[in-house]
């Protein structure tokens, strides 16, 4: 790491020590009907899939006529004790016609249902469910329903002997406590409508596409703690993109995804599904960006990484995980993402793109392959120590600097048992002579040049004549591994 150190004189002595600083349109007929969806979409029960045919391509006088009487349900579906929140009703007139006017499409079919379902992912605090729909049937009809200016809304059918007995219009703007122009993710509401296809595919007739169910959940250390990565086993990190980490089998792991076609990468991956970080919705008054997190199956992720240019970025060591390896994949045009692997007893298991790599200035030891040259830390412009400022108290100074002469510099402090320190942004603290001292030493080390020496004006706090700003070679990634940490107590940390 590249640090500043500000320090003010006055008068030759030294004062102070500053710290340095997606899912597409469904677009629908005129006339409100539909092409047919494949085979593949059906459950093979005639009904039920004759239901399903005229949810999905029925224009509203057929939809009007086979679903009259049927009323619906219009509400947030907000999971916990609620279940659907402040629902207003919605006649089968109306619900029909809006239907036949939106895009629409088969999410899942669900057998046998039985509400409340289990969380299907760990929610703190626990709560308990409310059932959406407390009554008997057979199937849930779970569609994703675009309407004319809106957004994607689950719609769920709920089936008895061949007819539909109960209708759920997940509107996520009925949501309480939820900012109106955020709203929420299609794909965890879908969630809150059916069980795990993940864990309980058996209760489904027609499972969710796998894009659409929710994402891996990140691996955390045992007991829940602050993750506790330790330092790399090697003793000098090399450089991306094109260093290794020493390590024949993490080696073999990083070429596989730097170099695997498609179904290369499939077949040595089988089974690992990624978790990908995407803003899907930006305000419209403060240009935040809502993130949500969405699972990226296997097929899709291999051909993205295999269709794109890529380069390793970094290596790290991490915490459950062995190792976690940064890609950078190139997309289309100047597009890149970082893609981050979790590597544990060789194997990975675990792909998060759009993490961020941590930063070698302040975890250098965790690195195995460092970011590429031009992508580390610069230093700020500086002069060689040899410069001088024209002021005999300034300029002796900077002659113990250039000298690295640490027992002049201690001599030169006002108070070497009261040595004033603040870090920024305007912490304060007082050290004592133990710190001076190591303060002195670690400087003469490690100061690379002289940034810039300015007049301190009067009145200012505290009172000082010069401020010498010094630039510091702080872990010195093209230098001499650091042991520890503790080792550059008293200097700058970023």
């Amino acid at each position: 790491m590249i640090a500043k150190l500000i320090v003010a004189a006055s008068g030759g002595v030294l004062l102070l020590i500053l710290a340095a600083v997606a899912l597409g349109a469904i677009v629908g007929t005129p006339d409100g009907g539909k092409e047919r969806p494949s085979a593949e979409q059906r459950t093979g029960d005639e009904a039920l899939d004759a239901i399903i045919d005229d949810l999905l391509t029925a224009g509203a006088p057929a939809l009007a006529a086979r679903f009259a009487g049927v009323a619906a349900r219009e509400g947030a579906v907000v999971g916990g004790p609620v279940g659907l929140f402040d629902p207003r009703p919605v006649d089968a007139a109306e619900w029909t016609a809006r239907l036949a006017a939106a895009g629409r499409r088969l999410h899942a079919v669900v057998k046998d249902p039985r509400e409340p379902y289990a969380w299907q992912q760990p929610i703190a605090p626990p709560l308990p469910r409310a059932a959406v729909y407390a009554g008997e049937r057979e199937y849930d009809v779970v569609l994703v329903v675009e309407e004319p200016g809106g957004e994607p809304n689950p719609w769920r059918f709920s089936v008895l002997d061949g007819r539909i007995v109960d209708v759920v219009i997940d509107n996520q703007l009925r949501s309480p406590g939820q900012p109106q122009e955020a709203g929420v993710p299609l794909v965890p509401r879908l969630a809150n409508l059916t069980p795990s296809p993940e864990r309980e595919p058996d209760k489904f007739a027609v499972l969710p596409p796998e894009s659409e169910w929710l994402p891996p959940l990140p691996l955390v250390p045992a007991g829940g703690g602050p993750p506790s990565p330790p330092p790399a086993p090697v003793a000098q990190p090399s450089y991306a993109p094109d260093g290794r980490t020493g390590d024949a089998r993490l080696d073999a792991v990083i070429d596989a995804l730097l170099t695997g076609d498609a179904k290369k990468l499939a077949s040595r991956f089988d089974g690992l599904a990624g978790r990908e970080s995407r803003c899907f919705r930006r305000s419209q008054t403060t240009g935040v960006c809502y993130i949500e997190q969405v699972r990226v199956p296997l097929l899709d992720w291999t051909s993205r990484l295999a269709g794109g240019g890529r380069e390793l970025f970094a290596a790290v060591t991490d915490d459950p995980v062995d190792v976690r390896v940064f890609l950078t994949v190139h997309g289309r045009g100047d597009a890149t993402e970082t893609w981050a692997f979790g590597i544990d007893g060789g194997e990975v298991v675990e792909l998060a793109i759009g993490l961020t790599p941590p930063d070698p200035s302040f975890e250098y030891e965790r690195f195995y392959v460092l970011p590429p040259r031009d992508k580390l830390p610069q230093a700020p412009a500086g002069r060689p120590l040899s410069v001088r400022a024209g002021d005999p108290g300034a300029d002796r100074l900077l002659a113990l600097v250039e000298a690295k002469d640490a027992p002049g510099l201690l001599a030169g402090l006002a108070a070497p048992d009261s040595v004033l320190v603040r870090d920024c942004p305007g912490a304060e603290s007082v050290k004592d002579a133990a710190f001076a001292r190591g303060w002195a030493g670690q400087l003469v080390a490690r100061v690379v040049s002289v940034h810039a020496v300015a007049r301190v004006p009067a009145g200012a706090y505290p009172a000082a004549d010069h401020l010498l700003v010094l630039v510091v070679q702080d872990n010195p990634c093209a230098g001499t591994r650091r042991a520890s940490s503790s080792a550059t107590a008293g200097l700058p940390a970023s």
